[in-house]
């Protein structure tokens, strides 16, 4: 598991956890998503469902740049708690709709 994670996970824990758990999926962000996602004000994600996401699992979203391939340093820890699969409710076939609740607003690690 990649540094950053294990000290996300350690400091998730104190959050509330008993025991330090695994991410389940680590997610790139785009800047713009990103900025609703630290604040709280985003609970939400749509993502083509290529990782079968699932109701609990535990996603790392991390902010992320296409300009230059990067890694911003934001990031999120999040827990799924509610799904929706297209092609349901208009979303399209193959992707899903899924709400999160974090533990903890953004914060970054510098590199």
């Amino acid at each position: 598991m990649p540094e950053v994670v294990k000290r996300c996970v350690q400091f998730a824990s104190i959050e509330g956890w008993t025991e330090p758990e695994e991410i389940d999926h680590e997610l790139k962000v785009w800047p713009d998503q990103f900025v609703g996602l630290s604040s709280g004000d985003k609970k939400h994600e749509y993502r083509y469902n290529d990782r079968d996401f699932k109701i609990d699992d535990l996603v790392l979203l991390r902010e992320f740049e296409l300009p230059g391939d990067r890694y911003l340093g934001g990031q999120v820890l999040a827990r799924i708690t509610w799904i929706s699969y297209g092609p349901e409710w208009g979303i399209t076939d193959g992707f899903c709709a899924f709400s999160i609740r974090g533990y903890f607003g953004g914060w970054r690690f510098e590199s």
